[in-house]
This record gives structure tokens, sequence and C-alpha cells, in this order.
């Protein structure tokens, strides 16, 4: 009986995991433009945090699998299918799947918006969000300047913004965007505090977090 209970479990896993590999392949075509041999493609779905706390989604890909439903992001779409044209309904759901790291279906509805409002700030910034953790920061950049051109003080963009150009080599920078991010913030932003933490010793500029900002 053990056996037996344990080969069921061993399918249903296998399962899930065919299920997973399918939705991370359609995702990498949905995005496009990463051919073998882009210096980006090689870099792995998610590496870390780059929306706010309230705002950051889970870094688990599998939380992408349709097998897993949430009684908000249920209740957006039932909203949404009745009021197909409500623009602030469908940006709502492209931050909620965001945040639940349901990525594929998260681009997919800032693509929409994107569509209607080409210049939507929800919108852009999912769509950055998405590419920087996909590992495409050079393609993130120019969204997230975007975003930031309308909504200077948009943490969660300045925090992504931060993460690309510390991907593409650009750790001074990075350095000052968080730093930006975190007085924004009112000094105190755990996300942004621990990418500040994560920038190799002598990278960037001094921050409040750097044992030399506070040495004396």
């Amino acid at each position: 009986m053990e056996q037996k209970r344990e080969r069921s479990l061993g399918a249903v896993w296998g399962a899930l995991a065919g299920v997973a590999l399918v939705a991370l392949l359609a995702l990498g075509w949905k995005l496009g433009g990463r051919s073998e041999g882009d210096p980006e493609a090689e870099a792995p779905l998610v590496e870390g945090p780059t929306a706010t706390a309230a705002q950051e989604p889970s870094p688990h890909v599998g939380a992408d699998l349709d097998v897993i439903t949430d009684p908000a992001v249920e209740s957006l779409r039932r909203d949404l299918a009745a009021a197909p044209e409500r623009l602030d309904l469908r940006k709502r759901l492209a931050i909620e799947l965001l945040r639940r790291a349901q990525f594929y279906a998260a681009f997919d509805e800032a693509g929409r918006i994107l569509e209607q409002s080409p210049d939507d700030v929800d919108g852009l910034f999912v769509t950055a969000a998405i590419r920087v953790r996909m590992g495409q920061p050079s393609r993130a950049l120019p969204l997230l300047e975007r975003v930031l051109e309308q909504a200077p003080d948009h943490v969660p963009a300045l925090t992504a913004k931060g993460q690309a150009l510390l991907k593409t080599g650009h750790a001074d920078t990075a350095v000052a965007v968080w730093n930006r991010a975190l007085e924004l913030s009112g000094g105190s932003n755990s996300q942004v505090e621990e990418m500040l933490r994560s920038v190799p010793a002598g990278a960037g500029a001094p921050h409040p977090l750097s044992t030399d900002a506070t040495s004396d």
C-alpha cells in the first residue's frame, strides 16, 4: 500500500514538473528576442526581489501554473469578463498576478493594457519587471525609464531599475538608484536594503547600509 502511494505521489509531481516546464518555455517564447548566444539568454528566470515588499512576487516559478488559483485574482477576472473595457480592473489584475508570480499571465495582461494605453505606468512596469526576472535587463531599462518619466517617485520601478543596472554592469548607478528608492521609502525598505547589501564590496558609492558609511 505504501509503495503504491509513493508511486502515485511520484506521478503527480512528475505531471506538475511537466506543466511547469511547458509554462516556462511558453513564457520564454512570449517574451521573444532571446536567441542562442545572447548573453542575457542564459540568465535565470528569477533572481531576487524586484518590487517593494508590498508588491514583491513570490520567487516560485511554480506559482504560474494554472492549477494554482487565488480568490482575489479570480474575482478580478470575473469582474473583467463582465466589463472588458475597464482598464482599471485589468491594471489591478496585472499587478496581482505579478505579486503572485504568475508571470506569463501578468505579462499577457500587461500587453493588453499597453495595447489600450501605450504609456500606462502599470502596464510598462509589469512588463519591465518580468523582463528583469527573465534575464533581459537591457530590454527592461527603457520601459522603466518611461515609467519614471511619468512617476519619478515610483519605488518599485526604481528598485527594478537598480537591479537591471546591476545586471548590466552599472553598480555605481544601481546603488544611487536604490538609495533614492530607500529615501522615498522613508529610510526603511527591507527589499531595497537587501539589494544594497548584495552589492559587492567596493562597487558603487557608499550607502547608508555600508560599514564605510557608518565608520569614523
